[in-house]
């Protein structure tokens, strides 16, 4: 796996995670703790295996394996870059880990059971894959993605040379806390999607030219819909690279943000 260095301020091909953005000015060291602590306790759910049998267990042996996962779990989401003022990086280090479907996840539980309290943390945005910000890059990686999201999309038609990752089996505590209107699958003629587009410390990738390389690859088979689509296309720039993810129900998980989404809970 790739290494990715804290104080270069980029980020390295290949890896996945989180942008995360602070509420309060100089505050990314409480943000990265809160984020660290909300994705280490989500992922905590539903993942007990089943017990062994009682009979000749080794107790030691039992308090090591225990300690073992303990701290392998504790590795599982790991502080990245601090790429810009107000702007860090969080690593997924396990490649069970989907960051879509984790803050999918994460956000569901929010809406539904009023989990996971955050004082610093504002924003946690998901990022599937990085690549180098360069149309030719991001042209090979947006189409994995589309074909992969939107399978009557133009995208699914070109030929595929590079297997796509497999995001097919989400996990427990994501399916579990995600409410039943966003679980439900939509019928693809219905499906709308929208393009959330940022550029940070980069004059690379113009907003027009992904624009009109995404509405290509998507095709005429999915309607824009700008303000509650049911699939948002996020596309970072941020120097260099290029961080990309499809995430499903954008509005009913508020925009990611920790303090709309506690203004539009209901009340307890």
């Amino acid at each position: 796996m790739q290494r990715t260095k804290r104080e270069s301020g980029r980020l390295s091909i290949g890896i996945r995670g989180v942008l995360i953005t602070n509420a309060l000015r100089r505050r990314h060291k409480e943000a990265t703790q809160e984020a660290l602590t909300i994705l280490r306790e989500h992922v905590e759910v539903g993942c007990e295996s089943p017990d062994s049998p009682c009979d000749h267990v080794d107790i030691e042996k039992s308090i090591a394996r225990e300690i073992a996962g303990i701290d392998r779990d504790f590795q599982r989401f790991v502080p990245g870059p601090c790429l810009s003022q107000g702007l860090n990086f969080l690593i997924f280090r396990d490649p069970r880990d989907v960051p879509s479907q984790v803050v999918r996840g994460i956000f569901g539980a929010i809406l539904t059971k009023n989990l996971y309290k955050a004082r610093y943390l504002s924003r946690m945005v998901p990022i599937d894959v990085v690549c180098k910000a360069n149309e030719e890059d991001l042209k090979k990686e947006l189409q994995k993605l589309i074909c992969m999201h939107f399978p009557n999309s133009k995208a699914a038609q070109i030929p595929q040379t590079i297997e796509a990752p497999d995001h097919s089996a989400e996990t427990l505590e994501d399916s579990n806390n995600v409410p039943d209107a966003i679980r439900n699958p939509y019928q693809e003629s219905q499906v709308t999607w929208a393009l959330q587009f940022a550029r940070r410390n980069s004059n690379t990738l113009q907003r027009p030219t992904v624009l009109a390389l995404v509405t290509n690859l998507v095709g005429q088979a999915y309607t824009v819909e700008l303000k509650k689509p049911n699939k948002l296309i996020i596309i970072e720039v941020v120097k260099n690279t290029c961080g990309l993810a499809v995430i499903s129900d954008y509005h009913e998980i508020a925009q990611f943000g920790f303090n709309l989404i506690k203004a539009s809970s209901p009340a307890a």
